[in-house]
């Protein structure tokens, strides 16, 4: 069965890989696009039929509409970055472009609302975090993102619109930025250039980007019931093991020096979520290998480096 989805953050990690993902599927995927964004994921996706929309266009809303959209994926969110985490008016921002977004589903008659959270919702926490937790979130990033998931609720609740917030743990795979945990260290380990580290004992509950979009497709196709899930892998890897792995795998004459630096205070050593609600109502499971998955992310790398 096939949908036509309005998608925000194309651009984006997550965002280029569920349009290629739906695309691939026989959605049709309806992206939303600015003048200043940089096109280079969406280019290397491939040839699907993608229609881009460029919001910065008057009277973009009524082309919108035009191709009729059932489906709203708001997978946009400015300020991603880590040193941008706790820039309030950064943060906030995305509340507002949110809301707008809402108001343009309502107003086109879009009947399902798909948003991306995040376990900075539920602030500090050590070991593994279900739905029912209390939310404390302790960074600009983690307020707004819980305060975007309330309005969310609210105005899908009154409006009759089918909603899921999907509270997302760590993701991995190719198209991520370079700057993240996975690429940095396989960038390292490619240019033989030494990396001072933590004693790298931390555990995380990393999700493969594929995994994460045929769930993403599950929520589509199946639509309801409307909530709050955490998406996460049900398990998770200590990090000197996946760095040894990526040593082994590139044959490195890098040195990564474990324990030169010290953890940050407060350091969350078991960041895991529990997905078995998300698992349980729509039918799902994760399929990915760790070492397989982490072998592509490192011959893609490998590829560009190549370029």
């Amino acid at each position: 069965m096939s949908t036509t989805i309005l998608l925000t953050g194309i651009t984006g990690f997550l965002g280029s890989h569920i349009a290629e993902k739906l695309a691939r599927e026989g959605h049709t995927v309806i992206a939303l696009i600015r003048n200043s964004s940089n096109l280079w994921r969406y280019n290397e996706i491939g040839n699907y039929s993608i229609i881009l929309i460029n919001s910065d266009s008057e009277g973009y809303q009524k082309e919108v509409e035009s191709y009729n959209p059932s489906v709203l994926i708001h997978s946009a969110w400015g300020g991603v970055a880590a040193g941008d985490r706790d820039n309030w008016e950064a943060q906030v921002a995305n509340i507002s472009y949110t809301a707008d977004l809402l108001n343009l589903a309502k107003n086109i008659g879009i009947n399902h609302f798909i948003g991306l959270g995040s376990q900075a919702e539920y602030g500090f926490f050590e070991g593994v975090v279900n739905e029912q937790k209390e939310c404390n979130p302790l960074s600009a990033y983690g307020a707004s993102k819980l305060a975007t998931c309330n309005i969310v609720k609210a105005f899908c609740t009154v409006h009759k619109i089918d909603w899921q917030w999907l509270r997302l743990f760590p993701m991995y795979g190719i198209r991520e930025d370079v700057n993240w945990f996975i690429p940095m260290v396989i960038s390292h380990a490619f240019n033989n250039k030494d990396l001072n580290l933590t004693g790298c004992e931390q555990r995380y509950g990393y999700l493969h980007v594929d995994d994460f979009c045929r769930a993403i497709n599950k929520v589509v196709l199946q639509k309801t019931p409307s909530g709050i899930f955490n998406l996460a892998s049900n398990n998770s890897i200590q990090l000197r093991q996946l760095i040894e792995f990526i040593q082994v795998q590139t044959k490195t004459k890098a040195t990564f020096n474990f324990g030169a630096l010290p953890y940050r205070p407060n350091q969350v050593m078991h960041m895991e979520g529990n997905s078995d609600a998300f698992f349980s109502a729509f039918k799902f499971l994760p399929k990915a290998g760790f070492n397989e998955s982490v072998t592509e992310i490192i011959n893609y790398y490998k590829l560009k480096t190549a370029q």
